[in-house]
């Protein structure tokens, strides 16, 4: 065998196996490719059947079976598939067949090289004869097996298996399916029942207009389809439409763009169809050539707009280029035909030019060019703007000016017109002269903001003198070529006054900004109230320190401001050539004392209460306090306090109530803290807090007294003055420096009573200054005060209610509850609480409620049950609570009665007697209007006409008296006014027969419902009665009560002179130079202060002559002031000293009058009361007498006990005035109810009610006789002797008045007074003893007089036996005759005060021949003469005589020498007595 036939069957052996392999290879990829191809294809039929995919998701579903497909068949088998190599085939055949030991490779290697030299060629022969051996036995279908593929061909001919039957079952789906995945791009459906024809191609519309879808719909066809819109890349929205004669359809209304839509009906679905809308041509860019009229010399410009604002007459180019193509245009204006516009070439540009005249709005029109759609343009405005007048404005002076003749005066304005300022003037006139007009030079800029005018009015007005006025303005005008237009700015005014009345100006306006400091202040307050009491674990804490923060710096703000205006002050007295005036230096001080605290004071409270806002947000670690921002606020509060009381005497009196509060507030706090001081850090914060707040003290005295202004209110002036002394005459400075040591050296129990007298002290100062503000504080203390004492019962009940276990848990959160309310106890604000009003039948003085006992008790005992809190003991807690809860509640209602007294003296009865006029008012309109219904009621009947029509207006009568009796059953039941049960008695009457009324006129029957009415007539005629009485009373002691107050103002004012002019004596004889300019104002405003308190003493001007005294007081301080100016101070001592003695005759005397209107209050007071009681008396026993007239038997029994219970009140009551007024007969009505009562127990119930009817009676005759003796006794305290008829007996009357009320004063002086001061009051008695037996030879012998005589004098025996019960027996004795004595003159000599009614031709009326002029001349004298008019001329011309006398004696007195004015004086005295 040779080696080409060697080689040729190892090759084709090889070949052979290759062949082989390929071919496995080729069978693997074909039956991956249908192993996947297959699958992936149906399952992309099936998505695409589901969801009918589009051209696009088919191309992917087809890209994915292709890929995936090609892939397996890759990797499975196509990827092995290459060309035939020897080597590789040997290696693969030896791969399968182990021993070969590389033969057939190396065979093959030596087949196709030849033998190296050196080789054995044998060697190679037999190699490959070898191989060719093994090459013979190689069997391709060993080696290659096709048996791996078994598994592959069954599951390719599986599918290709479902694939035929899929085609024999329904071929056309599976034909549809093929064409849709491997031909994406063809329009083929899937085979339905439904046949859908949604037409050709796809729609397109005109934005804007409406787009129809309609789609035919036949095979099986459904009653509904889904059709499904989408527009851009969101989601399809399905909506349900009919189906209708095989076609559905939807129209949208307005299609604004692009959207796709498909329909599914039944089985079938369409594909994704577009609706294209061509949208309007827009426009691209604009340009507008704007050409202005040549007037206003302006270059031409461009914009790009085309809505435009141009001047008239302005030529417009428009030049307009679109977005696409269009064929026409046309131009629509407001109320003008449409234009058509030139188009260019490219469809694209449109161009337009015209002149403008007139504003109009437009709008272009144009035809699309693709589509022929007609569209219109947005609308678009063109404003001709007419030319404007200019404006003009005079910045500088800002107001009118007051001035000092060569004031330089600089004009400044801000001009300002649409198209340019032409000319401009300055235009003035002096006075009301002629106006003038100067053109400026220098023309004014337009909208160049201010420009100084060169103008100096100097120049052209130099015979200016003070008292001219020149006023002036500034004229412009524009360029406008019909006519310029011609403004003015707003006219100022300066007017030149001397340097004295310019200065006044600037004091004023100072004045009018120091009233908004005054604002400042007050809001400062406000807020500092407001940050004490912040808690920093409250809910809104953070919010509420934002606030406050804001609040601070509008204060800021407003003070700079006024800062601002006082800089403008500042130079205004520059500009006058002033600014050396002490005005200027006034001004500059509070300008930079308000800059001081806008930037200090106020900045730090800011800043502190924003550190706090972001502590209480978690800013810091810091715990919230908000004491530190409390303290800057209240800092900034008292800085602008000292400003604010230099104001007047008014802000100095507001400043020092404010400041004296906030004192008292901040030491009730200081207090609290104390009692709760335990730490060190404690110790040391305290006393200098403690220290801040002597020194705050000290500077507001220090401030108080340096700035003291004396130009207004002289009395007010000295109560400031007076309460600022008895500060510092309590020590409160140093009281409070002491408790700032006592804390250091931890006393605190010291240091805290100290401190809480310390918080009376300063409350009592403030309202020593502002009463009304007493009683407002006390309502809010009152307030407080119950509510305290119901938290306190509350607690205590929680606390008693708990289980011991439960207890024990919560000890804590009450013992923390319990301490709360033992701050809310310290830090109240009470100031003293005086002792009440004596009564009648007080034996003694009161004594002031022990308000501080109570106090402490009620500390003391909260003290004690927080410690039992903290060691757990439940009973002992409770225990301790229920005695706080007791002085508390015993505290509580001294504060209600003292505010009921404090009502009283600061009210008065005002409200009593406004509510009962207003019941008057009600009570005689309603009887108008039941009258008036009456009459119609009987007009009717008497023309036969029917009443019900009458029905309505008869219920809304009823209604509204049904409304009133509402009202007065809550009055009664809180048991405020005593007057209204009777009342109240009438008024239901009234009601009830209102109704029955109403009733009759329903039914038609006229003579009934007139009787009812008539009845309720009647008594609504009695109700009147009634509360007219009510009135009449409350009046009188209203009265009487304001009396009493207006004295007691007086006598308070006359006190403060008296202690002033003490002070001054002692300040005089203090002096230690002849320079006592200090002194001078002092004496001037207590001189002033004589002549205003001569007003109030008006009232008592009729019974003491304090005319006399008052004006040697005013004599003698004038002569005080002119020696001291001389320099002679023994002289000023002297005046001073006389003065004095004059002065504190006139209070005494004022003090007796005051006494004696108490003793008759509180005889009238307890009158009024009797008054009431005998009304309800009447009232019950008439409601008795009614039931039994009508009772029967059964019933007397329960009336008996009524009568009885009625007997036992009126018997006490007749006891009681029979002893008031020594008159038997108010004992009467007892008797008579005595006999009613025994006829009730007799059954004689008819007589039982006519006795009941004569008791009534006879209460309503005691009634009527105590209203009588109360009108006499009101008028007694100030009755004019000399005008009654008979003087003599007036006379003797008022000496006993004097008499019986210092009697009354003694006995209750006796009661008090310890054994070894009776002696001094036996001298008393004896005086009055001997007083009361002149009096009683005095006039026509009286028995009560005598009597009297005679029990003062066994009264002053016993004071010297010291047999006290005697003392007061005949004492007692002695009260009750002079009482008796003072009420039956009063009535026999009717002491009633006469109404006020000027007589006609009274020598006081104005008019011709009137002292008016004489009696203003007369000064203050003149106000000393009051009381009522008299009755005759005579007696009016001669008290006009004793006033001019008055005034003769002033001037007289002024001339005398000191030795002889006392002695005139006594003789004045003795002339009035």
């Amino acid at each position: 065998m040779t080696n080409d036939n060697q080689e040729f069957t190892l090759g084709s052996g090889l070949r052979a196996v290759w062949n082989r392999t390929q071919r496995r290879h080729l069978f693997a990829g074909l039956l991956a490719l249908c192993r996947w191809g297959i699958p992936l294809f149906l399952a992309g039929m099936l998505i695409d059947w589901l969801t009918y995919l589009p051209t696009a998701g088919r191309a992917a579903v087809l890209l994915v079976l292709v890929c995936a497909s090609f892939y397996q068949a890759w990797r499975r088998g196509w990827r092995h598939l290459r060309g035939f190599e020897p080597t590789r085939t040997a290696l693969e055949i030896e791969g399968q067949h182990g021993g070969l030991e590389s033969l057939l490779v190396t065979a093959v290697q030596f087949g196709k090289a030849k033998p190296t030299p050196g080789s054995s060629e044998s060697l190679w022969e037999v190699t490959r004869q070898n191989a060719e051996g093994v090459a013979r036995k190689l069997e391709p279908r060993k080696i290659v097996n096709f048996r791996a593929l078994r598994i592959p061909a069954i599951v390719a001919l599986v599918l290709a298996g479902m694939m035929l039957v899929f085609a024999l079952f329904n071929g056309p789906f599976l034909a549809a399916g093929l064409a849709r995945i491997f031909t994406p791009w063809a329009t083929v459906a899937y085979p339905t029942k439904t046949k859908l024809a949604p037409g050709k191609g796809d729609l397109v519309v005109k934005e804007g207009d409406s787009a129809q879808i309609v789609i035919g719909v036949s095979g099986v066809v459904p009653d509904k389809a889904n059709l499904y819109l989408r527009t851009g890349e969101g989601g399809a929205r399905k909506m349900e439409i009919q189906i209708t004669d095989g076609n559905c359809g939807y129209t949208i209304a307005s299609a604004s763009r692009d959207f796709s839509y498909r329909i599914k009906a039944g089985d079938a679905r369409s594909d994704w169809r577009q609706v294209r809308v061509i949208s309007a041509p827009r426009i691209e860019k604009v340009r507008v050539d704007l050409e202005f009229p040549a007037y206003l010399q302006r270059a031409t410009e461009t914009v790009e707009a085309l809505t435009l604002t141009v001047p008239e007459e302005t030529k417009v180019h428009w030049q307009l280029t679109l977005d696409r193509p269009i064929r026409e245009a046309v131009l629509r204006r407001d109320g003008e035909e449409p234009r058509p516009l030139t188009v260019s070439d490219s469809g694209r540009q449109l161009i337009i030019d015209e002149k403008v005249d007139a504003s109009r709005g437009y709008s272009f029109s144009w035809v699309d060019k693709e589509h022929g759609f007609d569209f219109t343009s947005p609308r678009y405005y063109l404003q001709v703007a007419s030319d404007q007048s200019p404006r003009v404005e005079l910045t500088s002076p800002e107001t009118n000016l007051n001035a000092l003749l060569g004031r330089q005066l600089d004009l400044v304005v801000r001009a300002r017109d649409d198209h340019g300022i032409g000319a401009a003037t300055i235009t003035y006139r002096v006075n009301l002269r002629q106006e003038k007009s100067v053109s400026l030079e220098t023309p004014l800029n337009n909208g160049g903001g201010e420009q100084v005018i060169d103008w100096d009015y100097r120049e052209v007005l130099p015979d200016l003198k003070i008292g001219d006025t020149v006023s002036f303005l500034v004229e412009v005008a524009d360029k406008y070529p019909d006519g310029p237009h011609v403004v003015r700015s707003e006219t100022r005014r300066i007017t030149f006054l001397s340097k004295e009345d310019y200065l006044e100006q600037i004091q004023k306006k100072k004045d009018r900004l120091l009233s908004r400091v005054q604002t400042a202040y007050r809001q400062q307050r406000a807020a500092f109230d407001s940050v004490r009491s912040l808690e920093p674990n409250a809910d809104g804490y953070m919010q509420a320190c934002q606030v406050e923060a804001i609040r601070q710096e509008l204060v800021r703000d407003q003070l700079k401001g006024i800062a601002k205006r006082l800089k403008d002050l500042l130079d205004d007295l520059a500009a006058n050539n002033v600014s050396d005036a002490p005005e200027g230096e006034s001004l500059e001080q509070v300008r930079s004392v308000l800059l001081g605290i806008a930037d200090t004071h106020l900045a730090n409270a800011a800043s502190r209460l924003r550190h706090q806002s972001g502590v209480a947000g978690g800013d810091t670690q810091e715990s919230p306090d908000p004491s530190s921002a409390a303290r800057a606020v209240n800092t900034a509060a008292r800085e602008l306090g000292s400003l604010v009381l230099l104001r007047s005497i008014d802000s100095a009196q507001e400043v020092y109530a404010r400041e004296a509060r906030m004192l008292a507030q901040v030491q009730a706090s200081l207090r609290w803290r104390t009692v709760q001081a335990k730490s060190a850090e404690a110790g040391v914060s305290l006393p200098k807090e403690q220290d801040e707040l002597a020194q705050w003290t000290h500077r507001l005295i220090a401030d108080l007294q340096n700035g003291m202004r004396y130009e207004k209110r002289p009395l007010a002036v000295l109560r400031l003055i007076q309460s600022v002394k008895d500060l510092q005459s309590a020590q409160t400075e140093e009281r409070m420096r002491q408790a700032a040591v006592l804390v250091t050296q931890g006393q605190a129990d010291q240091a805290e009573r100290l401190q809480a007298e310390l918080v009376t002290t300063l409350l009592d100062a403030e309202f020593s200054v502002r009463l009304s503000g007493a009683y407002s504080t006390l309502i809010k203390t009152r307030d407080q005060m119950r509510l305290l004492v119901k938290a306190q019962a509350m607690l205590r009940e929680q606390c008693a209610g708990m289980p011991a276990q439960t207890f024990e848990a919560s000890s804590t959160q009450a013992g923390q509850a319990q301490v709360k309310l033992r701050k809310r106890l310290l830090t109240l604000l009470l100031q003293t609480v005086p002792a009440p009003r004596t009564k009648l039948f007080d034996e003694s003085w009161p004594e002031a409620p022990p308000v501080q006992a109570l106090l402490k008790g009620a500390d003391r005992a909260m003290a004690d049950a927080i410690d039992q809190f903290a060691a757990g003991q439940q009973d002992a807690a409770i225990s301790r609570q229920r005695e706080a809860e007791q002085a508390l509640t015993k505290l509580s209602g001294l504060v209600d009665h003292w505010s009921v007294e404090l009502g009283l003296q600061t009210l008065g009865l005002s409200t009593l007697v406004a509510v009962t006029g207003e019941r008057l008012a009600f009570i005689e309109e309603y009887e108008a209007k039941v009258v008036a219904l009456l009459e119609k009621i009987d007009i009717a009947a008497t023309e036969g006409q029917k009443v019900n029509g009458l029905a309505e207006p008869q219920l809304l009568l009823a209604e509204e008296l049904a409304a009133f009796n509402t009202d007065l059953v809550k009055q009664s039941q809180s048991k405020s006014d005593q007057d209204i049960p009777p009342l109240l008695s009438r008024m239901e009457r009234a009601e009830q027969a209102m109704r029955s009324a109403l009733a009759s006129l329903e039914a038609t029957d006229a003579d009934q419902a007139i009787g009812h009415q008539e009845q309720a007539a009647d008594i609504l005629a009695e109700a009147y009665a009634i509360v007219t009485t009510q009135n009449e009373q409350l009046g009188l002691l209203q009265s009487l009560l304001l009396f009493q107050r207006s004295v007691g103002f007086a006598i308070g004012y006359m006190g403060d002179i008296v202690a002033e002019q003490r002070d001054l004596i002692v300040a005089t004889k203090a002096l230690k130079s002849d320079d006592a300019s200090h002194l001078l104002p002092m004496l001037n405003n207590l001189r002033r202060c004589v002549g205003d308190v001569a007003s109030l003493l008006d009232l008592v001007a009729s019974r003491l002559d304090a005319g006399t005294p008052l004006a040697f007081a005013v004599a003698d301080l004038e002569d005080t002031v002119a020696s001291l100016q001389s320099g002679d101070k023994l002289d000023a001592l002297d005046a001073q000293d006389v003065a004095a003695e004059s002065l504190e005759e006139v209070n005494i005397l004022a003090k007796a009058v005051r006494s004696q209107a108490g003793y008759v209050a509180e005889i009238v007071e307890l009158l009024h009361t009797s008054v009431a009681d005998i009304a309800m008396l009447e009232y019950q026993q008439e409601e008795l007498a009614r039931k039994a007239g009508a009772a029967g038997p059964e019933q007397e029994k329960a009336l008996a006990a009524k009568q009885r219970a009625l007997l036992a009140k009126a018997d006490k009551d007749g006891q009681v005035l029979v002893s008031v007024t020594g008159m038997p007969a108010y004992a009467e009505p007892a008797k008579l109810m005595r006999e009613a009562l025994a006829r009730l127990e007799s059954n004689d119930a008819p007589v039982a009610a006519e006795q009941m009817e004569l008791a009534r009676a006879a209460l309503k005759e005691n009634a009527e006789s105590l209203f009588a003796v109360i009108n006499m006794l009101h008028g007694l305290p100030n009755i004019e002797i000399m005008a009654h008829a008979d003087p003599a007996g007036v006379e003797r009357l008022v000496d006993v008045l004097a008499v019986a009320t210092a009697h009354k004063m003694l006995f209750r002086d006796t009661n008090n007074v310890e054994a070894q001061g009776m002696k001094a009051l036996a001298e008393q008695q004896g005086e009055l003893s001997s007083r009361c037996q002149e009096l009683s030879r005095v006039g026509e012998p009286h028995a009560m007089l005598k009597t009297a005589s005679t029990q003062l004098a066994a009264a002053t025996t016993a004071m010297q036996s010291s047999d006290r019960d005697a003392i007061k027996r005949d004492q007692k004795a002695a009260v009750q005759t002079l009482r008796h004595f003072i009420i039956e003159q009063a009535l026999i000599l009717e002491t009633a005060a006469p109404s006020a009614v000027a007589q006609e031709g009274a020598p006081d009326a104005d008019g011709e021949g009137s002292d008016s002029e004489s009696d203003f001349a007369a000064g203050f004298i003149s106000d000393f003469v009051s009381g009522e008019t008299p009755k005759d001329q005579r007696t009016g011309w001669k008290v006009r005589g004793d006033r001019n006398r008055a005034a003769l004696n002033q001037n007289f007195a002024r001339e005398l020498p000191l030795e002889y004015r006392g002695l005139l004086k006594n003789y004045y005295e003795r002339v009035a007595k």
